[in-house]
């Protein structure tokens, strides 16, 4: 469905975020993204989204395509018109207008039927939103706002929904909800999820394949149950062990540096 290939992403033609990086989330399946900061996750996301231009990034080789037609030069509102929505890090909702406004700009591209049914759909997802569809998006908490931003994107009735650190300032009870949902709009309606996360324990256990990321460059790929396996994972990014114990992620710096990772 989307395909990467051999992407070099540089900003201002001279700093360079991804170095030869290929991907492919095939349809109806999860994939997460897993990397620390700064290591080209979300510069691969803008990639596919047609953001890059507006940071002076710029894909100088390589290829990203979805279902065979490249995404490359293309703006941001034909992107989403090809059927991919992107949940921003941060939400990025605009808290001053209402929940309903919000999700309205969501599905402005839908028939008025379109949107109602969506809409629906939405609220069965997140029930939380059925009775503050009229208050103002700034005051609702971190966790109601995540669900706005990712009903918004739904609302453009995507084949590829893709989420920026969906976890990111949530509760973990709040976080287990998003997931949980997640979850069902892959198993119940097929919906093609890429993810984007540091908690690497809860993107691999609702992912079915995932890639690693460290300074701009594939270093694993595989199923989600073959990298929570892997022992160098396990270590970095599960804060495990050889020997099935926990250590302070606090180390995993200096480990990362001492780390050999496989050709």
């Amino acid at each position: 469905m989307l395909q990467i290939r051999n992407a070099r992403i540089l900003y201002g033609r001279a700093i360079e975020a991804v170095r030869d990086v290929s991907l492919d989330v095939a349809r109806g399946r999860v994939v997460a993204l897993l990397g620390t900061n700064g290591a080209g996750k979300s510069t691969i996301l803008k990639a596919v989204t047609g953001l890059l231009a507006s940071e002076d990034g710029e894909v100088v080789s390589g290829s990203v395509t979805f279902e065979g037609q490249s995404l490359l030069g293309q703006r941001p509102d034909a992107v989403m018109r090809h059927g991919i929505a992107l949940v921003p890090e941060g939400r990025r909702l605009f808290t001053k207008l209402t929940v309903r406004d919000n999700l309205v700009m969501g599905g402005f591209i839908r028939s008025r039927g379109d949107f109602s049914a969506g809409l629906d759909s939405v609220i069965a997802l997140f029930p939380a939103l059925a009775n503050k569809l009229d208050r103002t998006a700034g005051f609702l908490s971190g966790g109601e706002q995540q669900m706005v931003a990712i009903g918004r994107a739904l609302l453009s009735g995507p084949r590829l929904l893709m989420l920026d650190e969906p976890s990111l300032g949530l509760a973990p009870l709040i976080v287990e909800e998003i997931f949980a949902s997640l979850r069902r709009l892959r198993d119940e309606r097929g919906l093609t999820i890429l993810v984007i996360e540091q908690n690497a324990r809860l993107a691999l256990s609702l992912a079915d394949d995932g890639y690693i990321l460290e300074n701009g460059r594939i270093m694993l790929d595989g199923t989600a149950a073959e990298l929570a396996a892997n022992p160098v994972i396990r270590s970095l990014y599960l804060g495990m062990t050889d020997g099935g114990t926990r250590h302070n992620l606090r180390d995993a710096a200096p480990m990362r540096q001492r780390v050999r990772w496989p050709a």
